[in-house]
């Protein structure tokens, strides 16, 4: 619930289109990190 409240509060102030691009890249870091 808490994190729902925030991506929201981010989504408001950044926008959806830089949220998403932040999502693709946290993920992608991550994907590096366990593949490295």
């Amino acid at each position: 619930r808490e994190v729902n409240f925030i991506t929201k509060a981010i989504i408001g102030r950044t926008g959806a289109k830089r949220i998403s691009t932040v999502i693709a890249a946290t993920i992608s870091a991550i994907l590096l990190k366990h593949l490295a």
